[in-house]
């Protein structure tokens, strides 16, 4: 120890048990195949979340938890993408015609109504 402590009196000092310092984390070394393959099949599936990326690596042969997935799945900051909205078209309104005769189309002024961007609305 650099302060001139004993291994014995810092553990007990911090309250950690002195059998857990030599310990090294295996998780990375086990999740980080998984979480290559995870990220590529979100990378060609985008609408896939967790649970269907969970079935698909069932379905290959690979024993895995479910909460396993989900939590590399939010470690990786994977998330489903949003469906974007179709742009419509902007449609020629039809052209409005014109009265042949007095009162011949009076109800056109306030049953439906053009927007200046083309679309209708009804009243």
């Amino acid at each position: 120890m650099r302060r001139g402590l004993s291994c014995r009196r810092a553990c007990a000092l911090l309250g950690v048990a002195r059998s857990a310092l030599p310990y090294q984390p295996r998780r990375a070394q086990r999740d980080g195949p998984l979480l290559i393959v995870m990220r590529e099949l979100a990378r060609k599936r985008r609408r896939y979340g967790y649970r269907r990326i969970t079935a698909v690596l069932r379905r290959s042969g690979q024993l895995i938890n479910h909460k396993r997935i989900y939590r590399l799945w939010r470690l990786a900051g994977l998330q489903v993408r949003r469906r974007r909205r179709k742009r419509r078209s902007p449609t020629e309104a039809a052209p409005m015609l014109q009265a042949g005769a007095p009162r011949q189309v009076w109800a056109y002024d306030f049953v439906f109504d053009h927007a200046p961007t083309g679309s209708s609305s009804k009243c």
